[in-house]
C-alpha cells in the first residue's frame, strides 16, 4: 500500500514492490504472477481487515439481535483502514479492470447477508449501511461536505438509530449511561390537542 500511495497503482511495478517488501522478484511472481493480481490481493487483503475488525467490536457485544449490524457500524465508523492515496490509486486501476473488485462485491454481498440474518430490521440496516459505505466513499474521494464535528454528529446518529432498533427488539442498548429511547412519529411542533381529530356537531 505504502508504494500506490507514493507513485500510484499504475505507476507501481514489481520490481519496486520486490525490493521494499526485502523479497525476490521471484518469490512475489509465484504468489502473484501479474501487478493486477498484486493490486486484487491488496484489495483482499482489505477486506479481510475490515472483517477482522468487525469481528474484535462483535466479541466485544451482548449476543443479541442486531449485533452484526452494529459491529459493522462501529468498525468502519470508529477505524479507517486504508489512507486516501492509496485508496485513491487503487480506485485508479481498477477502473481499467472492474474484475478486481470482485472480492469487494463478495464481501459487500456477505456483510448484508449477515446483517440480514443479525435479527435487525432488514430495511434500516440496509440503509444504515448504504450510509456508512457512502460516508467512507466520500472520504475516500478526498470530497466529504462534513467537518470533523459534522462527521462524528453523523456517525452518531448512525449509531444510535442502530441501537434503537437494537434495543426495540429486546437487545437493550449498548451505549453505556445513554437511554434507548422508541421510536416516535414526528409532531412538527404540534401539542396533543392540535393532533387529536376535530368533532363536528
Amino acid at each position: 500500500m505504502a508504494i500506490v500511495s507514493e507513485v500510484g497503482a499504475a505507476r507501481m511495478t514489481l520490481d519496486a514492490v520486490a525490493e521494499r517488501a526485502g523479497v525476490s522478484k521471484g518469490g512475489l511472481l509465484y504468489n502473484f504472477p501479474s501487478k493486477d493480481a498484486l493490486l486484487q490481493g491488496m484489495i483482499q487483503r482489505f477486506c479481510q481487515e475490515v472483517a477482522e475488525r468487525e469481528e474484535r467490536v462483535a466479541e466485544e457485544l451482548p449476543d443479541r439481535p442486531g449485533r452484526a449490524l452494529l459491529a459493522f457500524l462501529q468498525a468502519r465508523l470508529e477505524w479507517q483502514p486504508i489512507d486516501r492515496s492509496s485508496g485513491q490509486g487503487l480506485l485508479a486501476a481498477v477502473a481499467a479492470n472492474p474484475r478486481m473488485l470482485d472480492p469487494v462485491r463478495e464481501d459487500h454481498r456477505k456483510a448484508l447477508e449477515k446483517i440480514a440474518a443479525s435479527g435487525s430490521d432488514p430495511d434500516l440496516g440496509r440503509v444504515l449501511w448504504l450510509a456508512t459505505e457512502g460516508l467512507a466513499f466520500l472520504e475516500l474521494l478526498g470530497v466529504s461536505p462534513f467537518s470533523d464535528g459534522e462527521r462524528r454528529d453523523v456517525a452518531d446518529v448512525i449509531l444510535r438509530m442502530a441501537a434503537e432498533d437494537r434495543a426495540g427488539r429486546g437487545g437493550g442498548t449498548d451505549q453505556p449511561g445513554r437511554e434507548t429511547p422508541g421510536r416516535q412519529a414526528p409532531s412538527h411542533g404540534k401539542g396533543a390537542a392540535d393532533q387529536a381529530p376535530t368533532q363536528r356537531s
